[in-house]
């Protein structure tokens, strides 16, 4: 059966968006999973004080939500969060319990039904882990589970789906030839099919490039399992050697990357290890093909970033510190040059400027 199902939410006001009304831990979580529109009028007022010692941070939106963990949606399509369908969409968990926020509209998309972390997979694909009793009973009732779903995300213009049946899902992945060239490459076909890079019209800006060498009997290209990644940008350029385990996430300036020891840190544009790999993964699920276990990605110029005790930190894209170590009790990046921090057990939106 396929990871692909179910969502739930609460609501947080984007960067951008008309805030939502200031809660108590009771109320935060609204006890049904309908679409819940948070009027601009009832929108906590962004505040001139500044926050603790920098008089460059403001709260935006005051703290207000009791979440205990914040994470902007994945998806495994690339290998990054907080972009293209995922814009916008933040994985949110009380408890045990994972929930599916809209900061962008503020609006509550269903409500803690999932187990695990939510993500995408296949492009604009929605898994959600349901309960085990949705799986073992019988197909009908799943599927008119995931209908209800994918007409709630509909009703939130949500672009993304759930589906109740085993979907047939492709994995992207960048390749480096023997002969110097680039290819995107959709796996699961029969053939060989990659897109060489000067033909891929939406190319990031920088991402991860294994080397793969030419299998006749196959009639495509292999890459080793144990191969390491290189950063390459859309230029077709490789900035770095081929010496990390891992690379993925890029944002607006910057891209994670793993190195042999577990640990993760950030490459510029010019393939510079502005963020050394000192840092720990801050998302933690089981996706499609393994383990989800990554850094979070540079969303607006500032990186959120894990020590080694779980302590967090936010860090400018030159690696500058911006919020110190131990000043709020959690971060998660945001968009538009915010991010959210939790501050009394509580998230709020904080402008960072």
């Amino acid at each position: 059966m396929s990871l692909s199902c179910l969502m739930a939410a609460a609501a947080l006001a984007g960067c951008s968006a008309a805030a939502p009304a200031a809660a108590s831990e009771e109320t935060t979580t609204p006890e049904t999973s309908e679409m819940t529109e948070i009027p601009p009028e009832a929108a906590p007022a962004a505040t001139e004080t500044p926050v603790g010692a920098e008089d460059t941070d403001l709260w935006k939106v005051e703290p207000a939500y009791s979440l205990d963990a914040m994470i902007p949606l994945y998806s495994e399509w690339d290998h990054t969060a907080g972009r293209n369908e995922a814009d916008g969409m933040y994985a949110v968990r009380t408890g045990e319990r994972w929930s599916l926020f809209d900061s962008d509209t503020g609006s509550v998309i269903l409500q803690d039904e999932a187990q695990q972390m939510p993500y995408l997979f296949g492009g604009s694909e929605l898994s959600v882990w349901l309960d085990e009793s949705y799986y073992n009973s019988d197909f009908e009732v799943l599927k008119k589970k995931c209908n209800e779903i994918n007409a709630e995300l509909q009703a939130n213009g949500a672009d993304m789906e759930v589906q109740a049946g085993d979907s047939c899902v492709f994995m992207n992945r960048w390749i480096y030839t023997a002969d110097g060239q680039i290819y995107y490459e959709l796996l699961g076909n029969f053939e060989f099919d990659g897109t060489p890079l000067a033909q891929v019209s939406d190319a990031p800006a920088l991402f991860g490039v294994q080397q793969a060498a030419w299998d006749n009997d196959y009639q495509g290209y292999t890459v080793d399992e144990n191969a390491l990644y290189a950063v390459a940008d859309s230029a077709g350029n490789l900035l770095t050697d081929f010496q990390y385990q891992n690379v993925c996430m890029y944002g607006s300036d910057l891209i994670a990357v793993q190195d042999e020891t577990g640990n993760w840190g950030y490459c510029d544009k010019s393939g510079n290890e502005v963020i050394p790999c000192v840092y720990q993964a801050e998302m933690d699920a089981q996706g499609l093909t393994g383990p989800i276990d990554y850094a979070f990605p540079d969303m607006s110029g500032i990186v959120v970033v894990q020590g080694a005790d779980g302590a967090k930190s936010a860090l400018y894209t030159d690696g500058t510190p911006c919020i110190e170590e131990g000043r709020f009790e959690d971060l998660a990046p945001a968009q538009g040059g915010c991010v959210w921090a939790k501050q009394n057990g509580l998230w709020g939106l904080l402008e960072v400027k």
